[in-house]
């Protein structure tokens, strides 16, 4: 999936104006406080937050939390994973918790969330970016999708050109792999800087980049800045999440919310094997934002085991507790 680029076509002397990415663990605004009872009461906070339902939910995520740790400890003594770490966050009242939150994984396909966001952020200043076209070439359709366990709907083919918004639209959608060589190609400038203000960390074999890192509570940052539409604008924040609400992967945290509820994920897997392709463990990620009515939520997931299916099950009852147990 992933390879050494090219260089870059597209100019990025004046990528991200302003250069201040907005997204971290700031406030999202400041109210008026005049109008607001908490804002009264705690005027150096931000008025927005509704202080007596900010404390009821604290005690509802703490047992959300005890519950969901207990899932991971118990799935790990019983060695059907090896780990698994979790992050929540309200966001409504902006309260959260993690278990092993810091703890970094191998991405997979969850690394094609910041590279689409990246060619949206650019587009806010080249508007005409998400049309051009591009033509996937024989070798990385071949190579992208073969060693899927959970194969694309619908791949896009060689040789024929596609606009950049569909081939956005195939890697979040569908998960294909077929697009993420061209697209990391022929925008590697900017795709960087995005990957790097999203808290992802590079791998390196001397000036190629082999893959990246991130833990659940970094990459959460990244579906809260487009919640917030604080790194894109919010035509474009709204237009990515409404194609992560399309996902085809139905059997992570969408399994474990009930039926109809809209869900923003992007999934990512991949596969750690020995120099001589001995496969050592398998990964499994799902990140979203879960709008359960009255409480949208985020909720990011990953994981490693021997066995697909055991994670599958894993992190839908990792979503099932999370959603269930927050009233």
């Amino acid at each position: 999936m992933f390879g050494k680029y090219q260089n870059i076509i597209i100019p990025i002397a004046t990528f991200f104006l302003g250069g201040v990415f907005l997204w971290a663990w700031n406030v999202d605004s400041v109210g008026n406080k005049e109008n607001s009872v908490c804002g009264k009461q705690y005027p150096f906070l931000d008025a927005k937050i509704d202080c007596i339902k900010s404390d009821e939910a604290s005690d509802q995520i703490e047992s959300s939390r005890k519950a969901v740790e207990k899932i991971v400890n118990d799935e790990i003594s019983a060695h059907r994973i090896d780990r698994a770490s979790v992050f929540y966050r309200d966001l409504n009242t902006r309260r959260w918790f993690g278990v092993n939150d810091t703890t970094e994984y191998y991405p997979g396909s969850l690394v094609k969330l910041p590279v689409s966001m990246g060619y949206y952020k650019l587009s806010e200043l080249q508007p005409e970016l998400l049309n051009k076209k591009i033509v996937i070439p024989v070798e990385d359709v071949v190579s992208g999708n073969t060693d899927q366990h959970y194969p694309p709907q619908d791949p896009l083919v060689a040789d024929t050109p596609y606009t950049v918004a569909e081939m956005i639209r195939h890697m979040i959608v569908y998960s294909d792999n077929a697009p993420f060589g061209p697209l990391m190609d022929h925008g590697r400038g900017f795709v960087e800087k995005s990957l790097t203000d999203l808290g992802l960390t590079e791998m390196r074999e001397g000036e190629m980049i082999t893959g990246w890192r991130t833990s659940v509570r970094t990459y959460a940052g990244a579906l809260r800045a487009l919640y917030s539409a604080s790194y894109l604008n919010m035509e474009n924040s709204n237009a990515i999440l409404s194609l992560l609400s399309q996902s085809t992967f139905m059997k992570g945290i969408v399994s474990g919310v009930p039926s109809g509820i809209k869900v923003s994920h992007k999934f990512g897997e991949g596969t750690g094997t020995t120099v001589d392709n001995t496969v050592l463990t398998y990964t499994l990620n799902d990140c979203g934002i879960v709008y359960k009515p009255g409480h949208p939520f985020i909720l990011c997931v990953m994981t490693e085991s021997q066995d697909f299916t055991q994670m599958e099950t894993v992190i839908q009852e990792i979503s099932r507790a999370s959603y269930s147990d927050i009233q």
